[in-house]
């Protein structure tokens, strides 16, 4: 699967020119790791904003992309709550009526209505349901050129059920809206509206309507600001102090301020010191000025408590000894500073613990600066102006887009017990929203960032956003504005699908961890495995499986839960498989036979018609008695039989109990059966006439006899008879023929495939020897002559 990197998004729109840049300055956004990513940050006009690729669908919640950080981290804010993007499952044209069409045409492939008109102009359908069904009507329109402004979707029926939306300043309108069951009495009006003379070119519309299906994403274009929010907080619920600017405080460390009060008749110092429980004014005078701010409120120079006066007329009491240098420092940057919550804190914890706890795990533990650092103390130094118009001033009180965090008590994190945050959350910084550049990126609302801002006659304000068309303004912490929270996704933190479009946001990947069940026949195989719990989604599993001798893997079923099938693949390792984890637990299940090897028969020698019997020789499993038989043709006999492996392996075999039958035991690979043949032997015999015992027959030689050899012989009858007959005859009582060669008294005949039997016949003859007048012996001469020595 592709892997779709959040931070890369900011880091390749960076690189190649988009509506992000690279942040340079200094920086530091973990309390514990040092820094290692360079910062992309988003940056852009209002319209580009509106339309970037910078929206998140997280928790069930909707994310605008800020800036990454240097851990590899990416922050986002909050944008409301992520709306269920549904598949619409068109209805054939014929399931409603049409009674009003102006310019759409049915599209058949993708169940549509179709029309492309000029931007600045109007179109719409009108449709009536044919029966009682569930009703969804998704309406998207995609201009030629960008922006849309001024135009507007609306969906209405007869029952007043109304949806709307602006297209205004949008790359696209997209309107998905669910009617539930209407009947045949309701009427549908989808209309695109293009009031607006600012719209140039074309616009593409594309209306479809069927019923819901699956949700497939989210959509996150909300459009009002409370919509965006989390809700109203104060930031704290009191101003008279300093230390009220801090996202924690310490309330020990409060210094209230009081009310006007005249100096006149009052002696003011310069300075003071302490000791034994009395304050003693240093460097007296009878004027208050932007020197002289201590005072007993008195004519008197020493007291147990004393006055001092930061702005105008109003002041504040110390006591132990503190002088106004040490209470700003325990206020804002003192060991123990952050002692309690602020109630925006409060606030945006309570939320997080109801909403996002189950997800921590997906975020990184990042500063967030709740920058205390004081560049103006004005009237709150002993030699400062107390009518300085803005008070105390905070580092960040201006243009400010440093991301440096410099106290250590400012550094809110999960990993800093100075600024110990609860949960991973908190809110944008004021540097942070500059950087951004476009005023309107908020959406046209007033939201608390976590920039302290000034002290201004005797009043805490904290930085909040106000859209006014130019710039950020000041709200007392007292004052309830919306709350906005920010988190930042863990390094490494990946993008399931989307375009980061409202419409099609990025859909932030959490990992799914499962199981996998092996179910192995151990007596046929093993299989190998690293781990077989909390195995990640979308990760590579890879497993082995070995089998047994004799067997071998045919397949390996992998399902999920619902028996869905996994697919999978060798790797390049012997018997080793792999497959992408599924989203739930899985079950991996080897399927052994034996070893089925192929016998193939080679036979040599001879003629092609020699022929073995072998039942399955394509499908023998290993280990199996293979019993076979040899049937050579007629006249044939088995030479020698040869059974080998493919690497040349010599496989034992035994005969059976009858002629020609041999068996052996199969091997785990494919062996080849190898018979050789030869010309049978036989034997010539050669048989008494029994009823001329006194007759002699001599035979030659004729024990080995080779099938289909010519085979000559003499016959010499006795004195006075001559041959009448001769029988020649197999074993199967076949009668063989002969004939007489040029030879007197020489026959011949062709050998068959077994041994043969001759008998001569004999009749009484006139042929007297004339020499003796005895008759002549009779004498068989066998002759046997090979066939190749004919040829």
């Amino acid at each position: 699967a592709e892997t779709k990197y959040l931070y890369d998004v900011l880091k390749n729109e960076a690189e190649s020119g988009g509506l992000a840049k690279e942040y340079t300055g200094e920086h530091h956004d973990s309390f514990t790791e040092t820094p290692s990513q360079k910062i992309y940050y988003m940056n852009a006009t209002e319209d580009e904003l509106l339309n970037a690729h910078n929206n998140v669908a997280f928790a069930g919640f909707c994310w605008q992309l800020i800036r990454t950080t240097d851990t590899g981290g990416v922050k986002v804010v909050y944008n409301g709550v992520a709306k269920e993007k549904y598949e619409v499952i068109p209805y054939e044209q014929d399931e409603y009526n049409l009674q009003y069409n102006d310019t759409f045409t049915w599209d058949e492939t993708d169940k549509t209505w179709n029309a492309t008109i000029e931007a600045k102009q109007g179109a719409g359908l009108t449709i009536v349901p044919t029966k009682e069904n569930e009703y969804v009507v998704e309406i998207t329109v995609i201009p030629d050129n960008q922006p849309l402004t001024g135009g507007y979707i609306n969906i209405n029926d007869t029952n007043n059920n109304s949806f709307s939306e602006s297209t205004n300043s949008l790359n696209y309108g997209y309107v998905q809206h669910d009617y539930g069951v209407r009947n045949p009495n309701t009427s549908f009006n989808v209309y695109y509206g293009g009031y607006s003379n600012s719209l140039v070119g074309n616009v593409n519309i594309k209306i479809k309507i069927g019923q819901k299906g699956n949700v497939i994403g989210s959509i996150c274009n909300n459009k009002y600001a409370k919509d965006r929010m989390i809700g109203e907080s104060k930031f704290n619920n009191a101003q008279n102090s300093i230390a009220y600017v801090g996202y924690m405080y310490n309330p020990s460390s409060t210094l209230v301020y009081k009310g006007w009060a005249s100096g006149s008749g009052m002696i003011f110092g310069n300075d003071v010191t302490y000791s034994n429980g009395q304050y003693q004014l240093v460097n007296t005078s009878s004027n208050l000025d932007d020197t002289h701010h201590y005072t007993c409120l008195s004519t008197s120079t020493v007291c147990e408590k004393v006055a001092y006066f930061y702005y105008s007329n109003n002041y504040t009491e110390l006591t132990n000894g503190l002088k106004i240098e040490d209470a700003v420092h325990n206020m804002l940057d003192s060991e123990n500073v952050n002692q309690q919550d602020s109630t925006i804190k409060a606030y945006i914890d309570g939320w997080y613990q109801n909403n996002m706890t189950e997800y921590t795990e997906y975020l990184e533990d990042t500063i967030f600066c709740n920058n205390r650092k004081v560049i103006d103390y004005a009237g709150w130094e002993k030699n400062g102006a107390r009518n300085n118009i803005d008070g105390l001033r905070f580092r960040d009180y201006s243009n400010s887009k440093d991301l440096s965090c410099p106290n250590i008590t400012d550094q809110f994190s999960l990993a800093n017990p100075k600024a110990q945050l609860t949960y991973p959350v908190a809110l944008l910084t004021a540097p942070e929203r500059r950087l951004i550049g476009s005023t309107n990126f908020m959406n046209y609302t007033n939201e608390w960032l976590l920039t302290p801002y000034h002290v201004y006659d005797g009043y805490i304000c904290a930085e909040a956003i106000r859209y006014n068309g130019s710039s950020m303004y000041n709200d007392f912490t007292t004052d309830s504005i919306q709350v906005r929270p920010a988190i930042s996704f863990a390094p490494e933190t990946q993008y399931r699908s989307g375009e980061g479009t409202k419409y099609n946001p990025y859909q932030i990947k959490i990992p799914v961890f499962s199981n996998i069940i092996v179910e192995n026949e151990n007596d046929k195989g093993t299989i190998e495995i690293s781990s077989t719990e909390n195995i990640e989604e979308d990760s590579t599993v890879t497993f082995t499986v070995v089998p047994n001798l004799e067997y071998e893997v045919t397949r390996i079923d992998i399902v999920k839960e619902n028996d869905e099938t996994i697919e999978y693949q060798p790797t390049d390792n012997n018997n080793e498989y792999s497959f992408i984890m599924p989203n739930s637990d899985v079950t991996i299940t080897p399927i052994y036979e034996k070893i089925k090897s192929s016998i193939n028969v080679e036979i040599v020698n001879e003629t092609e018609d020699l022929n073995i019997e072998l039942n399955d020789v394509t499908s023998v499993e290993v280990g199996e008695e293979v019993d076979f038989k040899v049937k050579p043709i007629y006249g044939y006999v088995v030479n020698s039989i040869t059974i080998t492996g493919e690497n040349g392996e010599e496989v034992t075999y035994t005969e059976g109990d009858n002629p020609n039958e041999y068996t052996f035991t199969m091997p785990e690979y494919d062996v080849t059966i190898t018979p050789s043949y030869e010309r049978k032997k036989s034997k010539v015999i050669s048989k008494e006439n029994t009823p001329a015992k006194e007759f002699k027959i001599e035979v030659a030689d004729a024990q080995a006899v080779v099938y289909e050899d010519e085979v000559k012989f003499t016959v010499v009858p006795p004195d006075s008879f001559e041959v009448s007959k001769i029988d020649i005859i197999d074993e199967d009582d076949n009668y063989i023929d002969y004939h007489k060669t040029e030879i007197k008294n020489e026959y011949q005949f062709k050998m068959p495939g077994t041994d043969v039997e001759i008998t001569p016949y004999f009749e009484k003859a006139n042929l007297v020897n004339p020499q003796t007048g005895n008759i002549k012996n009779l004498i068989i001469l066998l002759v046997i002559v090979s066939l190749s020595t004919l040829l």
